[in-house]
């Protein structure tokens, strides 16, 4: 049954009077090849005495994401984490690198799907190994095309731009949240891997919006319940999560300090990025912003002011970590 019209509940009535599947339209062409082999392949394999479940969109999107398989190339622990716990309950399979130069030994070993590619990695960025690819695809016969999402912290056009022309299709503002990562996957899954595969941005300013909707959470410096929802309830998860970030963040603020001291502004701003990636994953806003603003004295080398940006970071993460272990 193919239909324009779908309502609650047509499912089981058209099965009860005996349909093999039932579509909604509009059918892309992929959905309609799915539908047909697995009606086929049950009217091959059927036992009278057993009567198959009737076929619908929800079950072949089910079906397809079993054979998916992503790659995430994330160098931050907490996001690699969390993106991960993500795709996991969609129910897709990913394997995670830490750059752009294991993100091509992973794709030389294994056929990925989709990439989802930090920009800002150690050793190789993100950038750098989607030039690589886009370089070996074209020498490939027949050419080929691996749709890549950049995970960028950067809402500017000319970041975006730099990451489009690179090579990159598409593109999620860190922090990455649950839904914006369901639809863009879900996007690319559906348009297969093709080399003329248009490109179709994420909207920067819903992105963006979808990004600071954190911001509400009062004085609190964690919106729990916001974080709460990422992870569709899991306290037990969030609660061994935000552990492992807060234990991370002391290590790195020790680091941070050395650097301080060494005035080796680079490592300054590495490890202020990565905590601010981090915390706005976990919707910590307050820590978040004050790894910001760190970052950016270490990016215009004024680290006499770094000692005072130091310190608020410092008071930041007292503060979250009072509100986590907090009777």
């Amino acid at each position: 049954m193919m239909t324009s019209m779908g309502t609650r509940g047509d499912a089981g009535r058209l099965e009860a009077l005996g349909f093999a599947a039932y579509l909604t339209k509009p059918v892309k062409q992929s959905q309609l090849f799915d539908c047909l082999m697995v009606v086929l392949h049950r009217r091959d394999r059927a036992q009278p005495a057993v009567a198959p479940r009737i076929v619908t969109r929800h079950a072949l999107a089910e079906r397809r994401k079993r054979t998916v398989r992503i790659l995430l190339a994330e160098d931050n622990a907490v996001n690699r984490r969390v993106a991960l716990k993500t795709l996991e309950r969609l129910g897709y399979r990913a394997d995670a690198v830490v750059n752009g130069a294991e993100a091509l030994e992973a794709l030389a070993r294994r056929r990925y799907d989709v990439v989802l590619m930090d920009v800002q990695m150690p050793v190789m960025d993100g950038i750098e190994a989607t030039r690589i690819i886009r370089a070996l695809e074209r020498e490939a016969s027949p050419p080929q095309h691996l749709p890549i999402i950049a995970l960028t912290a950067h809402a500017v056009k000319d970041y975006i731009d730099a990451c489009l022309k690179a090579g990159m299709d598409d593109y999620l503002i860190k922090p990455v949240w649950r839904q914006n990562l369901i639809d863009r996957v879900d996007f690319w899954i559906s348009q297969g891997a093709s080399p003329d595969s248009a490109a179709q941005p994420a909207s920067l300013v819903s992105s963006v919006a979808a990004s600071g909707a954190c911001h509400a959470a009062g004085d609190a410096p964690l919106d729990f319940e916001r974080a709460l929802a990422e992870f569709e309830g899991n306290r037990e998860f969030l609660t061994g999560l935000l552990e492992r970030f807060l234990e991370n963040v002391r290590n790195q603020l020790g680091t941070i300090r050395e650097a301080l001291d060494r005035a080796d502004a680079e490592i300054l701003r590495r490890e202020a990025h990565a905590i601010k990636g981090g915390a706005a994953n976990l919707a910590a806003v307050e820590l978040s912003s004050a790894a910001a603003e760190l970052e950016i004295t270490a990016k215009s080398g004024s680290l006499g002011e770094a000692a005072g940006g130091l310190e608020k970071l410092e008071k930041a993460y007292r503060r979250l970590d009072a509100f986590v272990h907090k009777p």
